[in-house]
This record gives structure tokens, C-alpha cells and sequence, in this order.
């Protein structure tokens, strides 16, 4: 950011110009995080989506055991009760997951953007708050001095 900035004081000797150009800098920067973690946001959302097809399967395998007479209702009643189980825990267990590594990505894209906005303001305290402009009059004094000199 700071090269950029300089870089463009080259070129412009502006301080209005390196200003904007460490702004500029700043929104490129954010939004490559926001699409670095793109990958990442799609698989904490697919992680609950995961859970809710152990449940929808668990669900469907429990309603597909039969039984026919009144004789096999109690192991009918047990293994659906077991495959329920299963289905609720798969659940369970991926909004638990999703939970902790949403708070981990939400954590770690806090401290990116943190730090992009702490290069920005240091390089606004540090960088654009030193550099002056010249003003028109100096500038065409300054110009007529050296042509003059030549």
C-alpha cells in the first residue's frame, strides 16, 4: 500500500491523490479476502446441509422398516427408535460443527479486515499526513526560477 501510494506521489505529487489511491488499495484488498473465504463460507453453510441429509436419510430409513403382524411391532418399535436416534444426532452434531467453525471464520475474516483497515490508517496517518502539495503560486515561481537559471 505504501509503494502504491508512493508511487502514485511520484507521478502526481498530489497528497488528495495518494489518499485515494490507499482507499482504492484498501477496497482491492477487502474484497480479495471476501473472495478468498468464498470456498470456505460455502463449506461452514454445506456442513448443517450435511446433518439435515443424516436426518431426512435416517428419517426415511426409519419409516421404511415394516412390520407385518403385532408380534414383530417391538423390535419394529426398536430399530426405528435406533435409526431416530441416528438422524437426530447427525443434527446435532452438524449444527455443533457449524456453530464452532462459523465463530473460527468469522474470527479470522474480523481479523483480516482489521488489519487491511490498520495498514489504511497508518498509511494515512503516517505517509499522507507528511506530504504536502505545492501550491500553484510556488510551483510557477519554483519553474520560473530554474528556467531562469538555465
Amino acid at each position: 500500500m505504501i509503494r502504491l501510494a508512493l508511487g502514485k506521489y511520484a507521478i502526481s505529487r498530489s497528497g488528495r491523490d495518494v489518499s485515494e489511491t490507499i482507499r482504492t488499495q484498501a477496497d482491492i484488498e477487502l474484497g480479495r479476502l471476501v473472495s478468498s473465504m468464498a470456498t470456505v463460507h460455502y463449506l461452514a453453510w454445506a456442513i448443517p446441509a450435511i446433518g439435515f441429509l443424516g436426518t431426512v436419510r435416517g428419517l426415511a430409513t426409519s419409516l421404511t422398516l415394516g412390520g407385518d403382524t403385532k408380534k414383530d411391532i417391538l423390535p419394529f418399535i426398536k430399530e426405528a427408535t435406533g435409526h431416530l436416534n441416528v438422524a437426530f444426532d447427525c443434527t446435532l452434531i452438524a449444527l455443533a460443527l457449524s456453530l464452532v467453525v462459523m465463530f473460527l471464520l468469522h474470527s479470522v475474516q474480523r481479523d483480516e479486515e482489521a488489519m487491511v483497515l490498520d495498514c489504511q490508517q497508518y498509511c494515512l496517518e503516517h505517509l499522507v499526513g507528511r506530504l504536502y502539495d505545492l501550491e500553484p503560486d510556488r510551483q510557477a515561481a519554483s519553474g520560473e526560477a530554474t528556467s531562469a537559471t538555465y
